[in-house]
């Protein structure tokens, strides 16, 4: 049985606490209630018991069962009720681990930690290095009590052999004077091969010059003890180099630790990693797969509500218009939520009027209000500075949210009250957006602004909608510099409002947008003359190209991938080449690194059309030699304005 400890103690309540506190760390324990007990338990247990705590006022036994369990070797600690230095002393001249008295330690907090010490001594080992078999006799019964496992050498020569077959020894006692090699010189020796942390050193000398001391603890000595021994000092400053020790060792141990969390945090975060690049691999190519087909619907139903004179057929491409801008509103929302996620969505600044994303969003959204006969009341502050600089499309974006929203959730016939007002303090821009309508739970509202959160399932399945909206709404507000919270009660109505920082700087940015405006106007009124090479595998985009361009006055060679690219660039001249980045055989980022390589040819511009939209493509491709980015579904103007910059 590991671990047994033995409890003799004539009073069975303090011997039941004493077992209970013991049980608690793990160990088992045995109770005697007397001399006759005691001695038939050590007989049944033989060897398995490993320590004592014994009563010294055990009724007419006087010293007897200490005398026994020391003779029996077995390591003891003796207890009593109340302190007598007579009783102490007679006691501490035994070879006792410890004296406790019981009154001053009712939680016994020294006992518990004086025989883990005890239990603990058994695995620690200590070398005793003297030449002096009377030494090393009084050194191992000193600390044979202690619980320690003694190993003993003679000289140098033996100690090194010792410490080579046991390399866990913690603590080594050396005396200075020995044939052969001195105590300085063996610790030196010692010291090639154990740091003061891994083997304790205690010097041992009949000499107190300050020299040999010195001398010692230069070698690499933890620790000096002088002849005679004094017990007391001996295991104080042998239980002060353990703990020390011990203290290491558990820093090396949380140290071990933490790099083991450390290296797991690695892991984690390396597979996470590449969970987000599968995760933006198939954004990627889902936005590719999407706007491709999407650019060329968008694309040809504007060609043919420019010619179409028939109001019903107009009807009917303007709601394919609005079912593929509803798709593309549902893509752009999970592109933006993975830009917001990965923290690469930017801010593109640009200066615009004031009132403008408020009163065109309101005439967008007319229809819908009409439909449930909702009246939109705009009120903008007089004191609304006229021009600001910011991200227009993403403030359009904020407030179109909240105002399809208002609508989708208002009670027919009913209210929306809109107020857009000048925060001068902070020069912000703020808008508030109330209705009247079902309104939200007050144990919902902290929750509305979290990513794929309604205010319960219902909402999806009844309105619609992918819970992305006021996630990104908020992520906006806050990459611009303001806000955006709620007020609601249910089955009344609620009241959104946010604020953005735009009117810093104001005048600056108008003084530049002027400059910029008339170099614009100057290229605006220059005709476009030019052969440009489109590069696109899809057909549908290839024939509405075609068209844009040519409305433009622009020639235009269409090929099917890179290689022909390559291969058409080689043999005639060109202007301009729109390259698209996903196509067979040859991808437009390969085809322009080859292309710029053509040093015989003349270097042209080369604008990659492409529908990949995430963060990080536009750099990509740049990085890959094109001049400019331009996404798809292909925005005529931005189309022409590129044109026009680079021909």
């Amino acid at each position: 049985m590991p671990k047994l400890i033995l409890i003799i103690e004539d009073n069975k309540t303090i011997a039941m606490y004493e077992k209970e506190t013991l049980n608690s760390l793990g160990y088992d324990v045995v109770i005697a209630y007397d001399m006759e007990s005691a001695e038939d338990l050590i007989k049944f247990h033989k060897k398995d018991i490993m320590l004592s705590i014994v009563d010294i006022n055990l009724p007419d036994t006087q010293d007897e069962v200490l005398n026994y369990l020391l003779k029996k070797n077995i390591p003891s600690i003796a207890m009593t009720g109340s302190f007598h230095q007579k009783l102490r002393d007679k006691v501490v001249d035994k070879n006792i681990i410890d004296y406790i008295v019981l009154e001053d330690d009712q939680q016994l907090e020294l006992l518990k930690s004086t025989v883990n010490r005890i239990m603990n001594n058994k695995h620690r080992k200590i070398l005793i290095v003297d030449d002096s078999k009377s030494s090393r006799f009084a050194l191992n019964s000193l600390l044979k009590f202690q619980n320690f496992t003694i190993l003993e050498a003679n000289n140098a020569k033996n100690a090194l052999a010792i410490l080579k077959n046991n390399t866990d020894v913690s603590i080594a006692l050396i005396d200075y004077e020995m044939p052969g090699m001195n105590g300085a010189d063996l610790t030196r020796v010692i010291r090639q091969n154990y740091s003061r942390m891994e083997l304790s050193i205690l010097a041992i000398s009949i000499h107190t010059t300050p020299i040999v001391t010195i001398e010692f603890l230069k070698a690499g000595a933890n620790d000096f003890i002088t002849k005679p021994y004094i017990k007391e000092e001996v295991l104080a400053r042998i239980g002060v180099n353990i703990d020390i020790m011990d203290q290491h060792q558990l820093l090396l141990k949380e140290v071990k630790q933490r790099q083991i969390v450390e290296d797991e945090l690695r892991e984690s975060q390396k597979a996470a990693n590449n969970a987000n690049r599968a995760k933006s691999n198939f954004l990627a190519n889902m936005s590719h797969e999407v706007r491709t087909p999407m650019n060329a619907i968008i694309g040809f139903v504007d060609i043919l509500c420019k010619n179409e004179m028939s109001t019903e057929k107009l009807s009917q491409l303007n709601i394919i218009r609005e079912s593929s801008e509803s798709l593309m509103n549902v893509i752009n929302d999970i592109l933006d939520f993975s830009k917001i996620e990965s923290g690469k969505l930017s801010i593109e600044s640009t200066l615009f009027k004031s009132k403008e994303p408020f009163e065109l969003t309101v005439k967008l959204f007319f229809t819908k209000a009409k439909e449930k006969n909702i009246s939109i009341l705009l009120n903008i502050d007089k004191n609304l500075p006229e021009e600001a600089y910011g991200d227009v499309t993403r403030i359009k974006q904020i407030f179109a949210n909240l105002l399809s929203n208002a609508i989708k959730f208002s009670k027919a016939n009913s209210n929306i009250e809109i107020d857009v007002s000048y925060m001068k303090e902070s020069s912000s821009l703020y808008c508030s957006v109330k209705d009247y309508g079902t309104g939200i739970a007050a144990d919902n509202l902290d929750k509305i602004f979290n990513v794929f959160e309604q205010e319960d399932n219902s909402i999806t399945r009844k309105f619609g909608g992918s819970g992305l909206g006021l996630s990104i709404s908020k992520s906006l507000t806050n990459l611009m510099n303001g806000d955006i919270k709620v007020e609601s009660e249910l089955n009344v109505g609620s009241k959104f409002y946010f604020h953005v920082a735009v009117f810093k700087d104001i005048e600056k940015h108008i003084e530049l947008n002027h400059i910029n405006k008339e170099i614009k106007t100057k290229s605006e009124n220059v005709p476009i003359s030019a052969n440009v090479l489109v590069v696109e595998d899809n057909k549908s985009n290839q024939l509405l190209m075609e068209i844009l361009l040519k409305e433009l006055g622009i020639e235009v060679t269409l090929v099917n991938d890179g290689l022909e690219a390559i291969e058409y660039f080689d043999k005639y001249n060109y202007d301009l080449i729109l390259m698209d980045e996903n196509m067979p055989n040859m991808n437009g980022m390969k085809a322009t690194s080859k292309i710029r390589k053509m040093t015989h040819k003349k270097q042209v511009p080369i604008i990659s059309v492409t529908a990949n939209a995430l963060k990080g493509d536009k750099e990509r491709l740049l990085a890959s030699g094109m001049d400019d980015y331009l996404s798809k579904p292909i925005d005529q103007k931005k189309l022409e304005l590129l044109l026009r910059k680079y021909l």
